[in-house]
């Protein structure tokens, strides 16, 4: 199996027979690697290109929202206002997940219990509903930023969509188990994994009056698998909608 690349945009990709592969198990080996490193830069400029586009609307976005501040008020200024301003919000919301899959950052001891008080008290000077229970035991090996990013994009989705956040952390095995729970009305069983995905909106008309760009989750389970852990949805019985974060310790 080999590859070879010919534009930023397009991989092809060379299928050796099986015996010979079998025959020759360490040119296998060999090929699989560059096919992989190949994909890996197929994805890493395709991002580069993202962030180089992103960047560069935010001039001519500024431009025009400087110009319509000047212009003349009427209805339809302040729909065009709107939608730049929710142009602008989109482009700074891509950058900010491109940023995410780059920034490496160090793993160290993280104090989870410290961590979560930490989101809730910010959450909280926001005006914000968070409400914490529970503790766990020890430390956990982790990105201290990533994780306080992911538990923050937890909270501000479920104040958003159910008004109030309510934390739950407990010992999980060999783990650590964070749920945040809100009094939404949840999410249709067949979206679930979809809402993961980036830019992913169950209610566009929804998202836009609240703010939401739909990449707080993906990002957030962006942050749990990189960690070996794990996020998952769940609608609650008693109504609402429950994030459950899983990480181990080590």
């Amino acid at each position: 199996m080999s590859s070879r690349q010919t534009s930023p945009s397009r991989l092809i990709v060379a299928i050796a027979p099986i015996s010979s592969l079998t025959k020759q198990p360490a040119g296998a080996a060999r090929l699989c690697n560059q096919m992989q490193a190949a994909i890996r830069q197929q994805l890493n400029e395709r991002g580069r290109f993202l962030a180089a586009v992103s960047h560069d609307m935010r001039t001519p976005l500024t431009r025009m929202k400087l110009r319509l501040g000047a212009a003349q008020r009427s209805a339809l200024h302040d729909q065009l206002l709107d939608d730049v301003e929710e142009m602008t919000i989109l482009v700074d919301a891509t950058l900010s997940f491109l940023r995410n899959e780059e920034v490496v950052e160090t793993y160290g001891k993280l104090d989870i219990n410290a961590l979560v008080r930490a989101v809730a008290e910010d959450a909280i000077e926001r005006d914000e509903r968070v409400e914490v229970e529970g503790a766990v035991s020890g430390v956990v090996y982790a990105q201290p930023l990533a994780m306080k990013r992911c538990l923050t994009n937890l909270v501000s989705n479920a104040v958003r969509y159910g008004e109030q956040a309510q934390i739950t952390v407990r010992d999980s095995g060999s783990g650590v188990e964070i749920r945040v729970a809100d009094r939404g009305p949840g999410i249709p069983e067949e979206e679930i994994e979809r809402v993961f995905a980036p830019f992913y909106r169950l209610d566009a008309s929804r998202s836009k009056a609240t703010g939401g760009t739909g990449l707080g989750l993906a990002i957030a389970q962006d942050v749990a698998i990189r960690h070996r852990g794990s996020l998952r949805l769940e609608n609650r019985v008693e109504g609402g909608l429950v994030a459950v974060l899983r990480i181990p310790r080590a």
